[in-house]
């Protein structure tokens, strides 16, 4: 089997809300491994999709300029700022992984990646942590003969402007997450973790060859978005 790549920077809210499942889909229908990474054109809250809105105060998110939308599966929000990325991994393999197991995989690969930039990364859970603060997060779900594995990595934020949207002060914000420039005191320029990041997912697989990165194009993504996603429907379902 070869990986597909997919670099998609500037999507809007409800493009980066509907990328998992746009990679989930593309995965089934073409074989193979697939593995997404984007950033957003401007600040993103994703939610999970068993997430209420009324967790968010959608009048500091209008504000603020910070798009939100809902993704197709469980587990907390994700925040992304513009210098941030999400991924979405769909893969064949590791049909008897866990949930635990295939998130685990997946934050292997984000750890991989965050040492090219010399942070010090650990995993607890569904969370990768530098010190005792957040800097990424992922969820699993089995989908269509595969696992798919979303998530999201802060690289250079702010934070700060996440804060009035998720109703906490921008101290207990930073008590809790922390991007790799503040860590590190370095830019990381999305594109460059997102090969990074793509890379050790490649080697994170078995069996696995590797075929050259294919751009942004997605034509699953286009499909969902002017369908599904763009509703007011499926952001308000819970």
């Amino acid at each position: 089997m070869t990986l597909r790549r997919h670099l998609l920077g500037g999507l809007d809210s409800v493009s980066l809300s509907a990328l998992p499942e746009a990679a989930a889909l593309a995965r089934q229908r073409s074989g193979g491994e697939l593995a997404a990474v984007a950033w957003p054109s401007g600040p993103t809250i994703v939610i999970g999709y068993q997430q209420s809105l009324g967790d968010l105060d959608l009048d500091a998110c209008r504000k603020a300029g910070i798009g939100v939308g809902r993704r197709f599966c469980a587990g907390d929000a994700f925040l992304v700022g513009t210098e941030d990325v999400a991924f979405a991994f769909a893969t064949t393999q590791g049909e008897e992984w866990t949930y635990r197991e295939a998130v685990g995989t997946a934050l292997k690969s984000v750890v991989e990646a965050m040492r090219g930039p010399g942070a010090d990364p650990k995993i607890v859970r569904s969370s990768v942590l530098i010190g005792e603060r957040r800097v990424a997060g992922a969820t699993a779900v089995r989908k269509w003969g595969g696992h798919l594995v979303c998530g999201y990595v802060l690289l250079n934020g702010p934070l700060n402007m996440f804060a009035p949207a998720l109703r906490v002060s921008a101290r207990e914000l930073s008590t809790n997450y922390v991007t790799m420039k503040e860590a590190t005191g370095k830019d990381v320029a999305p594109e460059r973790f997102a090969a990074l990041l793509m890379d050790a997912w490649s080697k994170a697989l078995t069996e696995t060859g590797d075929s050259p990165a294919e751009g942004g194009e997605l034509k699953e993504l286009s499909a969902l978005v002017n369908g599904k996603y763009a509703g007011e429907r499926w952001i308000s379902v819970r």
